[in-house]
């Protein structure tokens, strides 16, 4: 196992974490938006991208402001940060693990995938197929040689007007292949 292969194995299932963690940031989203608002309704300030960055870092953080507060927005503020604490992060933190854990068990088999996604992605993209097996002037050689042949056998198999009085199977089967 190459230093590349095991580096991929501990890469590919953080980078595959992002399918899991949709749902909880959904719900992150949703509680950190219903905290703004109800931050915004209580201030009654207009609502701005600098509100919404507080309310982020608040509940982030759990750094309450150094403003002083009422008591009625500074019981709220509490409630939020201990609710998103314990509740959104302590979940948040259980979907990485989780998910990181499937991931890391099918591991080897995301490598592989990945390897022949990116095998295929080249051969559908390469003009040439690069190879070592024979030098570009023999590679040319049996290229054209083969159709020479090729073409030889085609007008041999044409001007043979037997072919058609009294067709084989097989040249059936090339005609019907052909339509």
């Amino acid at each position: 196992v190459s230093f590349s292969e095991r580096l991929m194995m501990e890469i590919l299932p953080i980078a595959h974490l992002i399918n899991g963690l949709a749902p909880s940031l959904v719900v992150g989203g949703i509680a950190l938006c219903a905290f703004t608002h109800a931050n915004w309704a209580m201030h009654a300030k207009p609502l701005s991208l600098g509100m919404l960055y507080n309310s982020f870092s608040l509940l982030i953080t759990s750094d309450l402001p150094e403003e002083t507060l009422t008591p009625p927005v500074l019981m709220f503020s509490c409630l939020a940060v201990g609710f998103f604490s314990v509740f959104f992060l302590n979940i948040f933190i259980g979907v990485i693990g989780e998910s990181y854990n499937s991931e890391k068990s099918v591991a080897s088999l995301s490598v592989l995938k990945k390897k022949c996604s990116l095998c295929l992605n080249f051969l559908l993209r390469a003009r040439v197929i690069p190879s070592r097996l024979l030098s570009r002037t023999a590679t040319e050689i049996i290229l054209y040689t083969s159709l020479t042949i090729g073409v030889a056998f085609g007008i041999a198999e044409l001007s043979n007007m037997k072919a058609f009085t009294h067709p084989e199977p097989a040249w059936i089967a090339v005609q019907v292949l052909a339509l």
